[in-house]
């Protein structure tokens, strides 16, 4: 369903509201710009993304390491949570999985049963040992062979339990999944992580502008006309913006289709409104503020 441009707008200011005091400040210090220029479409700018991180294991956060209005890099490590237990569960599952003891001697048995059906074999031939014997002898081998089996399989299920459990304990580190800012909802030390988002990361690199094109203007849209973008009114700015895609459907009630560019700019934040014009218009537009 497209959204008519009071609502993005109502939008972006909540995109602001997730942003930490800073780069609240920031946004907030851009009042929105005057009447529409002529010719301008109505934008607004907001985050290219707001991942909530969460983690898949359940626990206590021993340890929170980032602040809200933080920029991290992705994989930076952002909370860890309490592993004592799970630690020394790895340690227990490791040495089991590399004790290999009851392979060994499970190998031995087969070796020393190898040995007594070697010879038993030419002595059942001569008639010096019995059917009966002979094949108690065979049955022992088999029973060692199956033995060591079972020794190898338990090593097998060890290792890989170890591998599980170390696979927890590493899920129990929180890392960025991208490049962005800490925002305000941030879990601290102490408290359950059990299914709850621990942070938020506001990826503003680039940043998302969302705008409202009048079917009649979406031709030269799509031909690939030039626009950039106007927003501010502090400091207003001519920012250049890349068209990454045009929505199939249009909302028939206000006449728009809406387009989606790509902004990489520090002179904005999100929340800010703008308009979207040609180059031209724009700086006649700034001129005239």
């Amino acid at each position: 369903m497209t959204r008519p441009a009071s609502l993005a707008v109502a939008m972006a200011a909540a995109c602001v509201l997730a942003l930490p005091g800073a780069a609240r400040a920031q946004a907030a210090a851009a009042e929105p710009l005057g009447l529409r220029p002529p010719g301008a479409m109505d934008c607004a700018i907001m985050p290219s993304r707001i991942i909530e991180v969460a983690t898949p294991v359940e626990g206590v956060l021993e340890e929170v390491l980032v602040r809200p209005g933080q920029m991290v890099e992705e994989g930076e490590l952002l909370a860890r949570l309490d592993s004592e237990i799970a630690a020394a569960e790895l340690a227990h599952a490791r040495l089991r999985a590399e004790s290999a003891a009851g392979v060994r001697l499970a190998r031995s048995r087969i070796e020393a049963a190898q040995v007594q059906y070697d010879s038993a074999r030419p002595a059942l031939q001569h008639n010096v040992l019995s059917r009966v014997e002979y094949e108690k002898i065979k049955g022992e081998l088999v029973l060692a062979e199956r033995e060591y089996e079972r020794e190898r399989e338990a090593m097998a299920i060890a290792e890989a339990e170890a591998a599980r459990i170390a696979v927890i304990v590493a899920k129990g580190e929180i890392r960025a999944p991208a490049r962005g800012i800490i925002g305000e909802e941030l879990l601290d030390a102490g408290e359950a992580a059990n299914g709850r988002p621990l942070a938020q990361v506001i990826v503003v690199e680039p940043m998302r502008v969302e705008v409202f094109v009048p079917l009649g203007q979406l031709q030269a849209l799509r031909e690939g006309a030039p626009y950039v973008v106007l927003a501010g009114n502090v400091d207003p700015a001519i920012l250049e913006a890349e068209l990454d895609y045009i929505s199939p459907m249009a909302d028939q009630s206000s006449r728009t289709i809406r387009a989606y560019y790509t902004l990489d700019s520090d002179r904005v934040a999100p929340g800010y409104r703008c308009f979207l014009l040609p180059p031209d218009a724009a700086a006649a537009a700034l001129s005239g503020l």
